[in-house]
């Protein structure tokens, strides 16, 4: 999981930099739902773990843990939104300048490579809601 947080954080950068960055939104969405999904297994074996009969001890930094935890899943939440809507944004308006720097995907029946088929723009609405 070391490399994905790596990752995020180059994804975050080229994002702030670019913000017409349409692979830097895509690695965002990709690397934060690799983490949300990491931090819900663990925080769910953690609980199923904490309310087992051999794991009744507690800890004093379980609390601050917990908190921690819960505090990097919205932020992680609100990452892989600002994402989604940016990617939706983006495939739902043709002529966003962000197009223009990132489809290389599809061409269109008119020749133009700057512009997505229309099986493209919905098979990416798709996915992206069905991610969300």
């Amino acid at each position: 999981m070391g490399n994905v947080e790596l990752a995020l954080k180059y994804y975050l950068k080229a994002v702030e930099l670019c913000r017409d960055n349409v692979l830097g939104f895509y690695g965002v969405k990709l690397c934060t739902s690799r983490l949300i999904s990491t931090l819900k297994k663990s925080d769910s074996l953690k609980y199923y773990s904490k309310n087992s009969s051999a794991a009744k001890k507690s800890s004093n930094t379980e609390p601050a843990k917990t908190e921690t935890v819960k505090h990097s899943l919205d932020r992680l939440l609100s990452l892989e939104k600002l994402a989604t809507e940016r990617l939706l944004h983006v495939y739902s308006n043709p002529e966003s300048s962000l197009i223009k720097h990132s489809q290389s995907m599809a061409v269109s029946n008119d020749g133009n490579p700057l512009k997505p088929t229309e099986m493209t723009k919905r098979v990416l609405e798709d996915w992206l809601k069905s991610q969300s």
